[in-house]
């Protein structure tokens, strides 16, 4: 069967004159949460709203981000940086890293916003060439980015959380990491690895919020291409996988 451009109304109407399905963009932001199904279906037409979830999501890691370096001490920051980096664990890195720690706090903010937007962007790409192979709709590649970007919104409530969480500790009281203020997880729940062992950093980011983002994603992907809830899963199992596989190869 050759492949058709679809939009939501499809199924419903007759002839080449359809309209687009409607987004409201700031009631989405609710309903991703509590009601998705009407919007994952609206965004086979309105692709270009992925801005929105992903702009709420930048800004909010960066608060959080500079709330954390503008409380924690750059010595201690470091020192914890040491132990869980071997490569940079001498006396002469320190001092460098001390003396630039201004450039040294913008860079891991740059680089983490980068990795979240990377990431975006090659989650999307997947979901878009498995919805070629499971589905006869094509739908583009920034509507699969716009359903990447809804679906991860959880996590906008995520790191508000850590925000609490950090000014709940006592933020001035004692240093805390940066995985210290990682809402409860899998590793820290069950399984307990340390910051060298492989598995890690998969683990410390299966929690309540991830899983309610893989639901989104899957339950997303299910509505935009209507498929089963097992062709809806392969995307999902397949940006883990890769996301797995780059963790693995980097480290």
């Amino acid at each position: 069967m050759s492949k058709q451009f679809y939009t939501p109304h499809q199924e419903n109407m007759e002839g080449p004159s359809q309209q687009k399905a409607k987004l409201p963009l700031f009631i989405s932001l609710l309903n991703v949460l509590i009601a998705p199904k009407k919007v994952f279906f609206a965004l086979i037409d309105n692709g270009f709203s992925f801005w929105l979830p992903l702009l709420m999501l930048l800004a909010f890691n960066f608060g959080f981000l500079f709330i954390y370096f503008d409380t924690v001490a750059p010595v201690e920051f470091l020192t914890d940086l040491m132990k869980t980096s071997p490569d940079l664990d001498s006396t002469g890195n320190f001092d460098v890293l001390l003396v630039n720690f201004e450039f040294v706090k913008y860079l891991f903010i740059f680089m983490y916003s980068a990795a979240l937007i990377i990431s975006f962007l090659l989650s999307a790409w997947v979901f878009y060439i498995i919805s070629n192979i499971v589905s006869y709709k094509n739908i583009s590649f920034v509507s699969w980015l716009a359903c990447v970007s809804w679906a991860n919104l959880p996590m906008v409530i995520a790191s508000i959380v850590q925000i609490g969480l950090f000014y709940g500790y006592g933020a001035n009281d004692r240093f805390f990491s940066i995985d210290d203020l990682k809402v409860p997880n899998l590793n820290s729940l069950i399984v307990h690895l340390e910051v060298t062992d492989l598995g890690y950093d998969l683990l410390m980011k299966i929690q309540p919020f991830y899983i309610w983002v893989l639901f989104l994603s899957v339950f997303g992907f299910k509505q935009m291409t209507q498929s089963n809830w097992l062709k809806s899963s392969l995307p999902v199992i397949a940006v883990i996988a890769v996301t797995f596989g780059l963790s693995v190869i980097i480290g």
